[in-house]
C-alpha cells in the first residue's frame, strides 16, 4: 500500500528501508506473557510447538510506522483510518531512522 506524505512524497509500506515495527508500552508485558506461555505450555511434540508459535504470530501486538524519504516525516497508523504525521526538527532532516 502507498500513502501520500504531507510533502507530496509517495511512501510504500512494502519498502523495508522506510518501514519499522514497534510495540506500544501498554502491550509489552502482554507480549512477553504470551511468549512465556507458548514456551512453557506448548506440548512436547514439534507440531504443538509450531502451533504455539503460529498462535503468537496471529496476535497483533505490533504496529508499524513509515518514514518519508523526501522530507523524513514519520508516519504512524492509528485506528483505521487514522494516520499521523510527525516532522523532525530541522537538524534531523538527513536522518534515515530505519536504515541499518
Amino acid at each position: 500500500m502507498k500513502i501520500t506524505c504531507k510533502c507530496g512524497g509517495a511512501v510504500s509500506d512494502n519498502a523495508p528501508a522506510s518501514k519499522a515495527s514497534y510495540i506500544k508500552s501498554l502491550n509489552v508485558d502482554k507480549f512477553w506473557e504470551r511468549i512465556d506461555d507458548a514456551i512453557e505450555n506448548s506440548g512436547p511434540s514439534s507440531k504443538e510447538k509450531e502451533a504455539a508459535c503460529m498462535n503468537l504470530r496471529r496476535i497483533n501486538f505490533f504496529n508499524f510506522m513509515l518514514q518519508c524519504s523526501k522530507c523524513k516525516r514519520l508516519i504512524f497508523y492509528g485506528k483505521d483510518p487514522d494516520v499521523y504525521f510527525f516532522k523532525p526538527e530541522a537538524d534531523a532532516q538527513q536522518s534515515n531512522l530505519f536504515y541499518g
